[in-house]
């Protein structure tokens, strides 16, 4: 179960999502990212917001705390983490909050902030060869290569 702050209503979200009143506080929750919403809150625990479900292009911008595509923005506020979708994504870290990167399909283009960020292939089912000379990041499932 994950428990996410959308648009000023508590949702939790199963199989599928059911609005709630809860006072429950995960210690890691994981926001399903609908484009458009006026806002995304994920509290003052450490929280991801997913793209996961986008193939087109996904602007998240953590310093300005907005997320777009096709036109539409979201809102991001209290989120620490991401995790793209398929498209070429644009994901920017924040200068004063730790950010944690999950890339997803694509050339992605990751830039942390000042702090210290996190960049998280762990989910990827393919071996990934990062270059930190070149600032690339390539997976061997074929031609991704993400530039950090």
């Amino acid at each position: 179960m994950i428990l996410c702050l959308v648009a000023n209503v508590m949702i939790l979200f199963q199989v599928v999502p059911e609005v709630i009143s809860s006072k429950v506080s995960p210690e890691m929750t994981l926001c399903p990212a609908v484009m458009g919403l006026i806002n995304i809150d994920g509290g003052s625990e450490i929280d991801f917001v997913s793209y996961a479900e986008y193939s087109s292009t996904v602007v998240v911008d953590f310093e300005n705390s907005t997320a777009s595509a096709g036109g539409a923005t979201d809102t991001l506020s209290g989120i620490e983490g991401v995790i793209g979708g398929s498209g070429d994504d644009s994901l920017i870290g924040h200068d004063s909050v730790d950010n944690i990167f999950r890339p997803g399909a694509g050339n992605d283009s990751i830039s942390g902030g000042s702090t210290v960020d996190e960049l998280d292939y762990s989910q990827r089912e393919v071996g990934v060869s990062i270059d930190m000379n070149s600032g690339s990041a390539a997976l061997y499932e074929g031609a991704e290569v993400d530039s950090i």
